[in-house]
C-alpha cells in the first residue's frame, strides 16, 4: 500500500543544511535548492517576471547561451523584450542603462566560462546597478569552487553549480521568489557537513600551487598540443590544450588507460574532459565558444585535465596516448 501524498519539507530540511553549511542561518540572504542550472535560471526568472509584472525587459550576456537560451525564447513569446549584450556592452552602462532603467526587470550574467575557465567581472555594471531595482542573476560554473564570491546584493542572486543535478542559490534579500517545481520535489536528507564539503573554496596556497602547475604545464605543452587561452583572468583548476589531428574523446580515453584514473559521464566533475561532439552529441555547446573565436578543429581536439593530474609525467603520457590514437586513425 501507498498513500500517494507530496512531502511539503524536504526542500525546506534541504535548504537549511546548505544554509547552515555556508553559516547564513541568520542571514537576510536566502539559500535555496535547484535540480541544475537550467532549472534554476528557469524558476527563478519566470519567479521574477510575476513579483515585478510591469517591467518588460531582460538583458543578458551573450555569452550565457545556449544555457539561457530556453528562458530567452519562452519570455520572448511572453511579450518580453530580451536583448544580448557582448561583455564589452554589458560592462559600459552608461551607453544603455539610463535609458531602459524604468522598463528594465533583470540581467543574467556568467561568473566564469564552463569549458575554458575564464572569468567575467563587470566592475561598471556593479557600481551602475548597485542602488537600483534591478534584479540580477549570476551563473557560477566553478568560480565558486576556487575564488570567495561575495554575498549577494539585495537584489542579486548567485546560482553555484554543484553537479548536474544540484544548483545552489543564494537570493539577495529582495528576491523573494518560491518555485514552484523545485519546492514541491522530494529531495534527498542533506547533511550539512556534506554541504560544506560540496562548496569547499580551495585554499590560497592551494590555488597558488596550482597555478604554477598549469602554468608550467601549458609553457611546454606535449608533441601536436597547442594552447588555446592567452588571458591570465581565469580558472587555474584545469589546463587546455587542443589537438588539430585527433578527435579529443578518442584523446582522453587512451589518456585515462595511461594514467589509470575513470572518465566520468558528461558533465560531472572529473579529472578529464573534451568538447569533442563525439562525447557531448550537441552542437549548441560550441555556441558560446564559436562567438568567441574558437573554430571546430579546436573544440574537436580540446582537451581539459585537471590540475591534480599534472606532475612530471603527464606530458611523455600524453604523447604515449595520442600516438595510440594516432595509429587507431590509420588503421
Amino acid at each position: 500500500m501507498r498513500i500517494d501524498l507530496q512531502r511539503t519539507d524536504s526542500w525546506h530540511k534541504a535548504n537549511a543544511a546548505y544554509a547552515e553549511a555556508l553559516e547564513l542561518t541568520e542571514s537576510q540572504v536566502q539559500v535555496q535548492l535547484y535540480p541544475g542550472v537550467k532549472a534554476a535560471l528557469w524558476e527563478v526568472c519566470t519567479q521574477l517576471t510575476q513579483l515585478v509584472p510591469n517591467k518588460r525587459t531582460i538583458y543578458y550576456l551573450k555569452d550565457a547561451e545556449p544555457l539561457f537560451e530556453s528562458v530567452a525564447v519562452h519570455l520572448s513569446r511572453e511579450g518580453f523584450k530580451v536583448k544580448a549584450l557582448d561583455a564589452t556592452e554589458l560592462n559600459n552602462p552608461s551607453a544603455w542603462f539610463e535609458a531602459v532603467q524604468r522598463e528594465l526587470l533583470f540581467i543574467v550574467d556568467l561568473q566564469d566560462e564552463p569549458v575554458t575557465g575564464e572569468l567575467y567581472d563587470f566592475p561598471e555594471l556593479d557600481k551602475t546597478i548597485a542602488d537600483k531595482r534591478t534584479y540580477r542573476i549570476s551563473v557560477s560554473h566553478a568560480r565558486h569552487s576556487s575564488q570567495q564570491i561575495p554575498l549577494p546584493t539585495p537584489y542579486r542572486t548567485n546560482l553555484l553549480s554543484i553537479d548536474l543535478e544540484k544548483t545552489v542559490a543564494l537570493l539577495g534579500e529582495r528576491v523573494r521568489t518560491q518555485p514552484p517545481v523545485a519546492s514541491g520535489m522530494i529531495w534527498p536528507s542533506q547533511n550539512p557537513e556534506k554541504a560544506k564539503e560540496e562548496l569547499k573554496i580551495t585554499e590560497s596556497k592551494a590555488y597558488e600551487v596550482q597555478k604554477q602547475k598549469v602554468l608550467g604545464f601549458e609553457k611546454s605543452l606535449p608533441q601536436g598540443a597547442k594552447a588555446v587561452l592567452k588571458t591570465e583572468n581565469r580558472l587555474y583548476d584545469r589546463a587546455l590544450l587542443s589537438f588539430d589531428d585527433l578527435d579529443g574523446l578518442s584523446l582522453i580515453t587512451e589518456l585515462s588507460c595511461e594514467l589509470a584514473t575513470e572518465i566520468k559521464p558528461a558533465g560531472c566533475k572529473g579529472p578529464l574532459e573534451t568538447t569533442s561532439l563525439c562525447r557531448w552529441q550537441d552542437e549548441k555547446i560550441w555556441q558560446g565558444l564559436i562567438s568567441k573565436g574558437f573554430t571546430a578543429t579546436q573544440l574537436r581536439g580540446l582537451i581539459a585535465i585537471s590540475a591534480e593530474l599534472i606532475d612530471d609525467k603527464l606530458k611523455s603520457k600524453i604523447e604515449i596516448a595520442r600516438q595510440h590514437v594516432l595509429k587507431q586513425q590509420e588503421g
